[in-house]
Formats: structure tokens, C-alpha cells, sequence
């Protein structure tokens, strides 16, 4: 009989590899036929990576954008008052 063993993605699953060995080799010592197919979907994967790290990337740059804004018009604030008076100075 032909029996096809569906994995996950196993590229950090060291487990799931040991299983899906243990198990074809049972299978063949009952005598069938097995294959492993392996379940990738690389080009989903990669593009799902991708936009998460553009979006992070974009996410983080919004907020250390607004963290120097907020700065920046603290300072002229501060400016502003330190800076009210004028002191002339004559000699």
C-alpha cells in the first residue's frame, strides 16, 4: 500500500523529523510503500516575512520620529522662556 507522510515545516522542529522517521520505518517494516512529502511554502513564508519586517521597520520609525518631535518642541518651549528677557550689557 502507498502511504504519504505529510510534515509540517520542520526547519527548527529536530522532533519532528525524529517522528516522521520513526514512523516511515514502521511502515516499511510492515511492508509499504512511504514517502515523506514536506510541506513547504516558501515563497508565503518569505513574502508574510518580509511585510511584518517592513511594517516593524516602518512602526519603529514612527515612533522614534515622534519621540524626537516631542523633544524638539520641549526644547523651543523651554528655549522660548529661558530666552523671554533680553539683558543688554553696557560698557
Amino acid at each position: 500500500m502507498k502511504i504519504g507522510i505529510l510534515t509540517l515545516p520542520l526547519h527548527i522542529n529536530y522532533g519532528g523529523y525524529l517522528q516522521a522517521f520513526a514512523l516511515k520505518s514502521i511502515l516499511l517494516e510492515h511492508g509499504n510503500e512511504v514517502y515523506l512529502i514536506e510541506n513547504k511554502n516558501l515563497y508565503g513564508n518569505l513574502l508574510k516575512r518580509g511585510l511584518r519586517q517592513i511594517k516593524d521597520s516602518f512602526s519603529l520609525l514612527l515612533f522614534y520620529l515622534g519621540k524626537k518631535t516631542r523633544k524638539l518642541s520641549l526644547f523651543l518651549k523651554r528655549k522660548k522662556y529661558l530666552f523671554s528677557k533680553t539683558i543688554t550689557c553696557v560698557q
